[in-house]
């Protein structure tokens, strides 16, 4: 067997034995965590100024709009439709 064929077996049992780790610690540290919360009676205000917020997101409608906007300005500078 080659050194690659090892090393390649080597990091397949290392990342398998990684996955069930950090399985184990998120369940564990989740555990703490929720005791802690109730222990000392954290409520959700609290809370939610400590977790993470989400980024903002672009509005997609308003740039959607913003170009019919444009193109309508576009058709009205142009004059009225001669029949």
């Amino acid at each position: 067997m080659s050194k690659v064929t090892e090393y390649r077996e080597q990091i397949a049992k290392l990342e398998q034995a990684l996955k069930q780790e950090l399985k184990t610690g998120r369940a564990t540290a989740l555990a703490d965590v929720r005791a802690q919360i109730k222990e000392y009676g954290f409520t959700q205000t609290e809370l939610k100024s400590v977790i993470k917020a989400r980024k903002k997101r672009t509005p997609k409608a308003a740039t959607s709009a913003a170009v019919k906007v444009t193109a309508k300005n576009a058709a009205t500078k142009q004059g009225p439709k001669k029949s």
